[in-house]
């Protein structure tokens, strides 16, 4: 097996829609990252930790940045429109073995029911699909968190099943809804 390290295509400008815009995350936007993340439904449902503050913001937009650098994943900051501000987080990260990527997301409580986190899928997915080139994008969403559920059929995803004890979660196993979109889905 091979494992990718070449870095992932730049992107010119910004993925956008009237929605939501979709830049690489930089370090200036570790502050609003511990902001938003305050939340307690962000890490209840997402691998962000439950204590982040300015120091491992940092070290988080790091990783991510090394991550894009080395091929496998790419995480985009969503800023909401309406508001100006730092509204998400979207991504995918790559399995080139199976030429596919896991799309993960999560949305600031003041960007929810907006249709955020749909545009911010939609783009991705096109990202996915056009610029890296992969012929599937799954989601992997814990059965209990319903609205994440409403994003996945919003973007378009398809229901294939739930995967029982599927991977390690925060001291747990958890269940995995997978959700799935191929190029020529409509």
């Amino acid at each position: 097996m091979t494992t990718v390290t070449a870095p992932l295509p730049d992107i010119d400008e910004p993925l956008a829609d009237d929605i939501v815009m979709m830049r690489w995350f930089e370090r200036k936007d570790a502050a609003a990252l511990v902001d938003v993340c305050r939340d307690p439904e962000i890490p209840r449902w997402t691998y962000m930790p439950d204590d982040l503050d300015l120091r491992s913001a940092r070290a988080w937009i790091d990783r991510r940045s090394q991550a894009r650098r080395l091929g496998r994943s790419a995480t985009f900051a969503v800023i909401d429109r309406s508001l100006g501000v730092l509204g998400g987080q979207c991504g995918v990260a790559l399995d080139r073995t199976r030429n596919a990527g896991e799309a993960f997301y999560w949305v600031a409580a003041p960007s929810r029911r907006k249709g955020v986190a749909s545009a911010a899928l939609r783009l991705l997915v096109r990202y996915a699909f056009d610029t890296l080139g992969l012929e599937r994008v799954e989601l992997k969403i814990d059965p209990e968190n319903a609205a994440s559920q409403a994003v996945a059929r919003a973007g378009g995803f398809t229901y294939e099943g739930t995967l029982r004890s599927d991977q390690p979660f925060k001291g747990r196993r958890m269940d995995s809804q997978v959700w799935s979109r191929l190029p020529t889905d409509p």
